[in-house]
């Protein structure tokens, strides 16, 4: 039996907050997970069972029931010993062992890449979640356990774990509304990616600790004081932003630490909500607000259910402050979130069915989980959708509507309803008619303009934020190429069966078509069909399954290769005219040679600009990829397939290129490089900046431009920038 030292504080812990707890469960938990772990030990030589009791710990702190503190004293137990899921069942009961069975890693299944394993153990622990969302707390105890002791892992497996920390648990904490978990994880992620940022500004902040502790107890003793005064009870409290959030601000806005001028926060805890309203008063008279600051979550609650006032000020000695304002049970729901308010019904019903609208986001997720097969379209619609700051919308009837930050008329479209969203044409924010790509702010008041012959459009996908857009025009593109692939490869069998005297026609009504697509292993004749349209199976040997024995061919094969190709083109032009405008390349700026209204897409692999010699492939049933005339994986292994391409006279912009620029790290170079792009009305959608170890940064900007030529000036301008080591354009491989 294990020592009950080292379960005590648990026990204590617990106590605390639940006097009524079965701490016999506990007890028995702690002595199986140590019994299971024996002999086995951490990255840091303890003994491994320290680590689910520290968990337990962690569960504890967000004041969760004594089955969720067993969950996780036993929650390595199925995947690291030889303990089953039913023999904890059997032991602890059906509750205990299905929290566990969902916090079980996959780890027996084999994937064929890291990110299928990481999207299916996540698919698995959704649906765990969306039955018990005690599965995820757990989850976030776990991780923030691990990350606390990170350094013990070897350096590639820390930033492995950081980064999957800083994508996925932090957000997830954040969607939760457990703040206090959110802003530890997101610390401990900065430290182990960005050390030496991490280091210098956990050091700036300590050297500045003494002078900052004085001002912050003088303007607590300052808001009590003037709050006091108007009758206001209240518990005000300060300190200094956590140092990821300091570091993001840094960087988003490319200033230095002396230059962030609110790094102190306060917090005043009220009885009442109005009390909270007549303190945010009080405030503003005390000291001047600064404008666009202020934000009622009381009145409009975020997503997670956060609710407070947030306002900063110029406080005493002109110093910048953030102000938020809220009740003591606003606060409590604040730094605990889901598990500050989530009720437990009795007879063990666990599932989040009862309270749809506050875990709306959860049933979406789960939705998503089934739908999306893809582990990179799963995980991007987790980290887009999910994890998003919110802006709030509002419909013409008043109604709110919350989307995330950066959504467009086409995202709000979609949320209203699917139908909405595909048969979008326009849209009047505020009574004014906007562009589709149009970036929501808060208090909009969106009215969507629908026509009934209106179909997505696939440069949508250029600007929707939600995943719910992206979906549906996702799927509306498939539906829209299994049409033109099934019309495509029944003209290339009709042709070739007819070079035997036969016809797709004849092969169908007899039969012959089926049981070709048996004996080539396909389900149906459709997807035999669509599968030598996308050119995945080649005509002629799909024809030799369908012909009856016997068959001879009646016309000359020398002029084979030349004739197909002619026959691909004319085909391809035919059904790409059946699409419309939704798929077509017409607003490209881009002829393809012989071929009128057919889908043109530009390769990512090449990325050509306009003023750039340029070549087309006609591939796999989606039209065809135009790529540079020089690029390297411009596929030239079927000549028959090989178009000529050019740019259209009248091509327009809105074209995306990467820069690199590498520069030596000093102060101002970074703006130095954004004032070329505006100067030339070059619009940068993204920059990411990393210092490196020799006192150089590699500066990748991701800019909109009209043609190569345009790009190219900026080029020359940022090559004459002084400390500027090399520029070049980055093709996407």
């Amino acid at each position: 039996m294990a020592s009950p030292l080292e379960i005590s504080p648990l026990i204590e812990k617990v106590r605390i907050y639940n006097p009524r707890a079965d701490f016999e469960l506990i007890g028995r938990a702690y002595e199986f997970a140590a019994k299971a772990h024996e002999g086995q030990t951490r990255k840091s030589g303890e003994p491994y069972v320290t680590h689910p009791v520290a968990v337990a710990g962690v569960v504890a702190d967000l004041h969760l029931d004594e089955s969720s503190i067993c969950a996780a004293i036993l929650h390595d137990t199925v995947e690291d010993t030889e303990t089953t899921v039913e023999e904890l069942e059997g032991v602890f009961g059906e509750t205990i062992a299905r929290l566990v069975d969902g916090l079980t890693k996959l780890a027996k299944i084999q994937f064929k890449s890291n990110q299928q394993r990481q999207a299916e153990n996540f698919r698995k622990m959704i649906l765990a979640m969306s039955k018990d969302l005690r599965v995820i707390l757990v989850k976030l105890a776990d991780r923030l356990h691990n990350m606390r002791t990170l350094e013990h892992m070897r350096e590639e497996k820390r930033r492995t774990i950081a980064q999957e920390t800083i994508d996925i648990y932090a957000p997830l904490a954040n969607r939760l509304g457990i703040n206090a978990v959110k802003q530890e994880l997101e610390d401990l992620s900065f430290r182990f990616l960005e050390a030496e940022d991490y280091d210098l500004l956990a050091q700036k902040v300590k050297n500045t600790r003494k002078e900052r502790e004085q001002y912050t107890q003088s303007v607590i003793k300052g808001l009590e004081g003037l709050l006091g005064e108007h009758g206001l009870e209240v518990k005000v409290s300060g300190r200094p932003k956590h140092l990821y959030s300091i570091w993001n601000k840094m960087r988003r806005q490319g200033i230095d630490f002396d230059h962030v001028y609110d790094l102190l926060g306060f917090r005043i805890l009220t009885e009442t909500e109005r009390d909270c309203y007549h303190a945010l008063g009080l405030v503003h008279m005390e000291w001047r607000p600064i404008p666009g600051r202020f934000k009622d979550y009381i009145a409009l609650p975020k997503a997670n259910n956060y609710r407070s006032l947030h306002t900063a000020v110029i406080g005493p000695k002109g110093q910048r402050i953030e102000v938020q304002i809220r009740t003591r049970e606003m606060h409590q729901v604040s730094e605990y979130g889901v598990a500050a308010h989530w009720q437990y019904k009795e007879g063990g019903s666990d599932s989040v069915s009862g309270d749809q609208e506050k875990f709306a986001w959860l049933q979406q997720l789960v939705k998503w989980q089934r739908e999306l097969k893809d582990p990179d379209d799963f995980l991007d619609t987790m980290k887009m959708d999910l994890f998003s700051e919110d802006v709030y919308i509002f419909t013409p009837q008043g109604e709110l509507r919350v989307l995330p930050r950066g959504s467009t008329p086409v995202d709000f479209a979609y949320m209203i309803h699917s139908e909405v969203g595909d048969r979008c044409s326009g849209s009047l924010v505020n009574g004014r008619m906007v562009q589709l790509n149009y970036q929501l702010r808060n208090g909009d008041m969106v009215e969507i303009i629908t026509r009934g012959r209106e179909s997505p459009n696939a440069d949508w996908l250029r600007f929707v934020r939600t995943g719910k857009a992206r979906n549906h025009i996702r799927a509306h593109q498939r539906r829209a190429q299994h049409q033109v692939a099934l019309g495509l490869g029944k003209e290339l069998l009709d042709k070739e069966l007819k070079r035997y005297g036969d016809s797709f026609h004849k092969a169908t009504k007899k039969g012959r078509l089926a049981a070709a697509a048996k004996q080539l292993g396909e389900k149906d004749v459709e997807a035999l069909v669509a599968k030598v349209g996308f050119q995945t199976l080649h005509a002629g040997k799909a024809a030799r399954s369908i012909l009856p024995e016997g068959a001879v061919r009646l016309d000359s094969v020398a002029d084979e290769k030349d004739r197909a190709s002619k026959d691909l083109g004319s085909i391809m032009e035919r059904m790409a005219k059946t699409l419309g405008d939704t798929l077509m390349g017409n607003r490209s700026g881009i002829r393809v040679d012989g071929l009128e209204n057919v889908l043109v897409r530009t390769a990512r692999c090449c990325q050509p600009l306009p003023g750039e010699a340029i070549i087309g492939f006609v591939t796999m049933g989606r039209g065809v990829s135009i790529h540079a005339r020089t690029c390297k994986n411009m596929m030239s292994s079927d000549p028959g397939r090989v178009v000529d391409a050019y740019w259209d006279a009248k091509s327009g912009g809105g074209h995306s290129a990467l820069v690199r620029v590498v520069c030596h790290n000093t102060s101002g170079k970074l703006a130095d490089m954004s004032q070329v792009f505006s100067l030339r009305k070059i619009n940068i959608l993204s920059a990411n900046c990393q210092a490196s170890d020799d006192d150089t940064a590699v500066n990748d900007f991701e800019v909109v431009v009209n043609d190569s030529g345009q790009l190219r000036k900026a080029l020359t301008a940022l090559r004459a920038l002084p400390g500027v080591i090399s520029v070049e354009r980055v093709r996407s491989v």
